[in-house]
């Protein structure tokens, strides 16, 4: 972000630093590096939204399961 302080911020374009594929980066730097790479090579990303409905599925049901002490079954989405 260039500026803020108005109804939108101001930003400039940063071109990513160069990086050999095989280089291992974690947090967010890795996990948005990784999406960018995939994006450029039109192929599926490792982390993508799909996933996260399965995982948001798995975590309702762990807390139903806590507040009710009974197992939940989790439908699938296939």
């Amino acid at each position: 972000v260039k500026a803020t302080g108005s109804f939108t911020s101001m930003f400039e374009v940063k071109e990513m630093p160069p990086v050999a594929e095989s280089t291992i980066i974690g947090g967010h730097e890795g996990a948005i590096r990784s999406f960018v790479l995939a994006m450029l090579k039109n192929e599926k990303p490792e982390t993508i939204a799909t996933d996260n409905f399965k995982s948001l599925a798995m975590v309702i049901a762990a807390i139903e399961s806590a507040e009710t002490g009974q197992p939940v079954k989790i439908q699938t989405l296939d």
